[in-house]
């Protein structure tokens, strides 16, 4: 009835909306042209049951209230820099770099150079003089430590390929093991898991314990968001 084309918001809010419509094999009387997620990190497992509750692959968008920074995905899913929209900056931290932004527009509440405690891995590469993102990874609080005081993130691989995972979230505690919560979309999520395990040791060298927990939800918070890493290590 109101010729819905366009649909946007966090993907841990999507996620429930396309998951009933491919599972019912629902289908709307006008095609959806575009869906955009923000707020969180778009992984892959979303993406792939995303675009087949609603034929169209899924874009990402990153941004903040601060206004300081916004990049987002085109056509060939490159993140591009929006360049004109604010300054940004990436300041190397690491294996990644810190995204820190000044807006040109609020001149009530200017933000110069202000950290936004997010991560991207960056390239060298420009777009029509954009630079492009290899990834964003979320914020420093998101990584998972190793006993040799390294860091591990990009964890989204886990479940690039899952169809039958709703949603996930990996925790570690102080004592450096992880254990990792999901809610599947039907019984049969055992290859799944199991490959998502191997894909986890692999990614952390063998060095965290790691133990996955079927649940029935994933706590967001305060502002509805789902925290795909929670560390309780300072």
């Amino acid at each position: 009835d109101y010729g819905l084309t366009w649909i946007h918001g966090y993907p841990s809010c999507i996620m429930p909306f396309a998951s009933f419509v491919a599972q019912n094999g629902l289908t709307f009387d006008k095609p959806i042209k575009a869906v955009t997620a923000s707020a969180e990190n778009l992984y892959g497992y979303q993406r792939s049951i995303i675009e087949k509750a609603f034929g169209v692959q899924p874009h990402a968008l990153y941004g903040l209230t601060e206004a300081v920074a916004c990049i987002g995905e085109d056509a060939d899913h490159d993140y591009i820099v929006d360049e004109d929209y604010s300054a940004v900056e990436f300041i190397e931290c690491g294996d990644y770099s810190r995204i820190v932004g000044s807006n040109l527009t609020n001149f009530a509440f200017p933000l110069l150079r202000y950290d936004t405690g997010d991560l991207a891995i960056t390239t060298d590469r420009l777009k029509n003089g954009r630079r492009v993102i290899e990834r964003i990874d979320g914020r420093t609080g998101e990584l998972l430590s190793l006993p040799d005081g390294g860091k591990v993130g990009a964890l989204s691989a886990l479940f690039t390929e899952s169809a039958t995972i709703k949603e996930a979230q990996i925790h570690q505690l102080e004592d450096y093991s992880v254990e990792i919560s999901f809610v599947p979309l039907s019984d049969n999520y055992t290859e799944d898991i199991a490959e998502a395990e191997k894909r986890f040791r692999d990614r952390t060298k063998g060095m965290l314990p790691v133990s996955f927990k079927r649940v029935d939800g994933i706590e967001r918070t305060k502002r509805g968001k789902l925290r795909y890493v929670v560390s309780d290590i300072k």
